[in-house]
């Protein structure tokens, strides 16, 4: 019996060693349980908020799809309304001066009503064949004169500091815009020197004038002279038939014919003197602005 005593006793003492082994292992057990709880709710938390994020993002797409959505249609009503407009440069040839010059930047609307152009428009249109400026190229003058053709229009215009109008009327299918805009000084840089055309221009100017003046004299000398020769020879003249003039007539009517002869060589040296002097200016514009080449 104190042989089973013993035996119980180790068996109790073996069980109550085993029972705290357990007891360790459980409390390392519970306390890795401890740290996965902690873990997984430190997980749930991090999924949470990257629901949230998710949420967030996906909303706000959301919100920038539907503004790039309206901007795409605001740029395409810009771009639509932009393709009613252009943007050009001038040469500096001062046919527009003081109101546009070289240094200038214009709008035209492309995009215009045609019975809304009247005298006072600046138009920009492409050189009729009939005009004596330079076929093919483009113009900006102001309108000084309207009238219709047919179920369109015609247009005549003028440089503002052109001594004279244009030498055609422009269809209305030559019209490539009306002016909308002037941006003054917005190019600068596009100003060259045109001391040299300038002159050239004046000087062909005062031929003008002096061309029309002596013009008018020669008109009414001739109208003296034919008025006086009829006088003496009645309608002679309108029949192509000689008439020989009285003897005493003659110290009348003669100095009347060569008063007009001598005008009429001088308005044919001053014409040719012009077209000297304008194929001069052409040569100048084609130089400086690649006009008349």
């Amino acid at each position: 019996a104190g042989s089973e005593l013993q035996q119980t006793k180790l068996d109790l003492a073996a069980t109550q060693a085993e029972l705290a082994a357990t007891n360790t292992r459980m409390s390392s057990t519970r306390a890795e349980l401890d740290a996965a709880n902690v873990t997984i709710a430190s997980t749930r938390a991090q999924l949470s908020t990257t629901q949230n994020a998710r949420e967030d993002a996906l909303y706000n797409m959301t919100i920038t799809r539907t503004k790039l959505d309206a901007a795409l249609v605001r740029v395409k009503m810009l771009e639509t309304e932009q393709a009613k407009y252009y943007v050009s440069t001038f040469a500096c040839t001062g046919s527009m001066e003081p109101y546009i010059t070289c240094a200038d930047e214009a709008v035209w609307k492309r995009v215009f009503v045609p019975a809304n152009i009247q005298v006072g428009t600046v138009i920009a249109f492409r050189n009729p064949t009939e005009c004596s400026f330079r076929v093919g190229g483009t113009t900006a003058h102001r309108v000084i004169e309207v009238k219709p053709d047919g179920a369109s229009y015609l247009y005549h215009t003028k440089g503002d500091n052109n001594r004279a109008a244009d030498s055609c009327w422009v269809p209305l299918a030559n019209v490539s815009g009306v002016l909308a805009l002037v941006r003054k000084d917005a190019r600068p840089e596009n100003v060259i020197d045109t001391t040299e055309y300038k002159i050239a221009r004046q000087e062909l100017s005062a031929i003008a004038d002096q061309k029309d003046a002596v013009e008018k004299q020669y008109e009414a000398a001739l109208v003296l002279y034919q008025s006086t020769f009829d006088r003496y020879c009645g309608n002679a003249r309108q029949l192509k038939v000689t008439c020989t003039l009285p003897p005493d007539t003659h110290k009348v009517v003669n100095p009347l014919y060569l008063s007009q002869e001598a005008l009429s060589q001088q308005l044919n040296q001053l014409f040719e003197a012009y077209q000297r002097k304008g194929k001069a200016l052409d040569a100048i514009q084609c130089k400086l602005f690649k006009l008349y080449c």
